[in-house]
């Protein structure tokens, strides 16, 4: 994975935008509209997912370029909401070493169990941000959890990514919140681009002065 020391302000450099806005007027009917179908096959910069369909839960397996397994993802996909487990480090949302998605509140002493993260909730546009998830960590058993909340940044009518338009795309950001709402930079921090029709289309990850991107190729 490529990581680049960037200026935050700069985190959507690359990719040209096109608000040209009565999108907001549509409205959002069904959270797996913005997401992977059964199935489908993206290719990523440095990924590749692969989804299939297993009892009504949708798997995603997330590999590198040159085909070496890193996790699947189990995805329970309804149309309200987006539920994925399964990430680690070095995959899609490249959590650091040893850190983990847990299920419970963030002052519970362990034992903690692996858990999710909501990845969408329905009606973005109103209940514009959501508890997505808590984060833990492995070496650090003693160490407080805290929690992640999800927050809609931006409806964009066009995102163009690698010279390829995507049109409506919700713009999340999944991070640990000051009492201002802004992201905690102190904490590892993700926005992640939604087309509909389409699923996610690129994965940013920000901390501190560190950048990483996944997007689709072309």
């Amino acid at each position: 994975m490529k990581r680049l020391v960037v200026i935050l302000a700069f985190f959507a450099a690359g990719c040209a935008q096109n608000l040209t806005a009565p999108l907001n007027s549509v409205p959002v009917t069904s959270m797996a509209e913005y997401f992977w179908t059964a199935g489908t096959t993206e290719t990523l910069n440095s990924d590749i997912i692969t989804t299939r369909d297993s009892g009504g839960v949708l798997l995603a397996d997330d590999s590198n370029p040159s085909g070496a397994f890193q996790t699947t993802l189990v995805c329970r996909v309804s149309a309200d909401s987006v539920v994925a487990e399964g990430f680690i480090d070095s995959s899609l949302i490249d959590l650091d070493p040893y850190t983990y998605f847990i299920e419970g509140d963030t002052n519970a002493p362990l034992p903690r169990h692996p858990g999710g993260v909501v990845l969408l909730r329905s009606n973005p546009l109103v209940d514009s941000s959501w508890r997505a998830g808590t984060i833990g960590r492995y070496s650090s058993p003693n160490e407080k959890p805290f929690p992640v909340e999800a927050r809609l940044l931006e409806r964009l009518d066009t995102l163009n990514v690698n010279g390829v338009s995507y049109p409506d795309v919700l713009v999340i950001r999944y991070a640990h919140e000051l009492a201002d709402f802004s992201a905690d930079s102190t904490k590892p921090y993700w926005v992640i681009f939604y087309a509909r029709g389409r699923g996610p289309i690129m994965f940013d990850k920000v901390k501190g002065t560190l950048f990483e991107r996944r997007a689709i190729l072309p």
